[in-house]
This record gives C-alpha cells, sequence and structure tokens, in this order.
C-alpha cells in the first residue's frame, strides 16, 4: 500500500504446534486498518466495511491515533472530512438494508442485526 500513515508492528505468529519455530512479521497496526475503513465507508457504502468497523470497535484501540491516521489517509485521497454525516448520512440503513443477508450471510452466521451494528458504530465512532 502506498497511502500507510502508521509504521507497520511486528506481531507474533500463533503456533500450533511446538516443532515450529517462533517467528513475528510486519503487519498494519490496528489503528491503521481502522483508519482505512473509516476512509472506505465514506468512499463507498459497503455492508462488508461497516461490519468490520463494527468488529474493530470491539478491540482495544486509540481513538485520538485513528482519527489522526484517518484525516491524513482522506487528505493523501483529496476528500475532505466535514463530520459524521458523511460516515452515516441520513439514508444509510436504507442503502445498506437490501444488501446486508446477501452480502454478510455467506460470511457469517448469524448475520447481525444492521439497525444494532450502526447504533453500535455511532455510540463507538464519537471520538471521530
Amino acid at each position: 500500500k502506498n497511502d500507510l500513515v502508521d509504521k507497520p508492528v511486528l506481531k507474533p505468529i500463533h503456533r500450533d504446534y511446538s516443532d515450529y519455530i517462533q517467528f513475528k512479521i510486519k503487519v498494519e497496526s490496528l489503528e491503521e486498518i481502522f483508519a482505512s475503513k473509516l476512509r472506505a465507508v465514506i468512499e463507498r457504502k459497503k455492508c462488508r466495511d461497516y461490519f468490520d468497523l463494527w468488529k474493530l470497535t470491539k478491540m482495544r484501540f486509540d481513538g485520538k491515533k485513528i482519527k489522526r491516521i484517518f484525516l491524513a489517509k482522506c487528505a493523501l485521497k483529496n476528500i475532505e472530512f466535514e463530520g459524521k454525516d458523511q460516515i452515516f448520512p441520513p439514508d444509510l440503513l436504507e442503502t445498506l438494508k437490501p444488501y446486508w443477508e446477501r452480502e454478510l450471510g455467506r460470511l457469517i452466521n448469524p448475520t447481525p442485526d444492521i439497525q444494532r451494528v450502526l447504533r453500535d458504530l455511532k455510540k463507538a465512532l464519537e471520538f471521530i
């Protein structure tokens, strides 16, 4: 990727067998991934992006760092962030609902309730 803002972090790979060697790999930070998903929901309104964001909010994260990275990522693509209405436009539920089960149902069972996901997300993203 050419738009990394945060430094990659080294993470150990989980080993199931003791005879496997231990090693670490460079990965994007949680905050980088989170910020990328935030920018994605501004660029396109896809069920998977909102679901991924919802799952990310269940993890421990640094909201200030995410906001800084998110704004930098927006600037890289000449996107001006004007507020949460870009993430949660008034017609979002109507936009996503027809595709929610079809796009997520083959990946997740049971599919979470879309209204709950959006409600949880709005609360979790108050730092933006």
